[in-house]
Order: C-alpha cells, then structure tokens, then sequence
C-alpha cells in the first residue's frame, strides 16, 4: 500500500495526513472547501476536485468527517466514491440509516 486517499481535511485530518506523507506515502485528498488543504497541498498531498475523482486512484481511502449527513453526501451522492471504492476506513460519527443504507 503506496498511496492513501484521505477525504475530509479539517484540524484532525490535516494532523494525520502530514503524518502519512512524513512516513512516505503518497496522500491523495478532497475536502468541500479547499482553502482547508492548503497546508497540506503545499506539502505535497494530491487534490482531487471531487471525492469520486479520487477513489481509483489510491489503495485504500480514509474518511474524516463530522455528521452523518455529509458522510451520506460523500459516500452516496452521484458525485460520491462508493462508486470506485474498493476499501476505506470510516473514521466517522454516523447513524442507523447510514449503517442501514450502505
């Protein structure tokens, strides 16, 4: 496993992505707002405009984000990675229908 996909790039996210890259993996990444990846674009993570951009091409994808409303968005939506995910790590709060509807 060289390249990790991290969705969700807010305090705890950036905080582990610069742990992965300082460990030499490659990290791609999507978040809504990309003014919140600054840092870690400038360090050397990949951007991805969407997150279904960014499933194909990473072997394991981590997410890192806070309600289950945009965990739904993120994983379901039309533009969402379910689609061309074939493992991540959910590394988030969620409810029965999430669990229910995956």
């Amino acid at each position: 496993m060289k390249k990790i996909g991290f969705v969700g790039v807010g305090v705890m996210g950036t905080s582990m992505i610069q742990n992965l890259m300082k460990a030499g993996f490659e990290v791609h990444i999507y978040t809504r707002t990309k003014s919140k990846a600054d840092a870690v674009i400038q360090a050397g993570a990949i951007w991805y405009d969407t997150p279904q951009a960014l499933a194909p091409n990473v072997d394991v994808l981590i997410t890192m984000v806070g309600y289950p409303t945009d965990v739904e968005q993120l994983y379901l939506a039309e533009d969402g990675f379910l689609i061309n995910a074939s493992f991540w790590s959910f590394c988030n709060r969620y409810d029965d229908f999430f669990a229910e509807s995956c």
